[in-house]
């Protein structure tokens, strides 16, 4: 993934806090398991942001779709 080189100073921070904060020993399992929770939190966001996405054009065109049928029933000064 591309967006791990610019995190990787985000990586380092979690590492960093779960050493010096939490008193973990640093190892490879807690290097793997900090930088798979981030991306993992990340996946789970882009995943919610799109499906949000398709949930806002989905009311725009149901809205829109509204405007057309009160539109054919509308009369002129009648």
């Amino acid at each position: 993934m591309t967006f791990t080189v610019f995190a990787q100073p985000v990586f380092d921070m979690i590492q960093a806090f779960l050493v010096l904060q939490m008193n973990f020993k640093p190892t490879e399992l807690l290097h793997f398991v900090a930088r798979f929770s981030y991306v993992d939190i990340i996946s789970t966001e882009l995943q919610i942001c799109i499906i949000l996405g398709v949930m806002m054009v989905l009311a725009h065109i149901s809205a829109l779709r509204g405007l057309i049928l009160q539109a054919k029933e509308f009369q002129y000064y009648s």
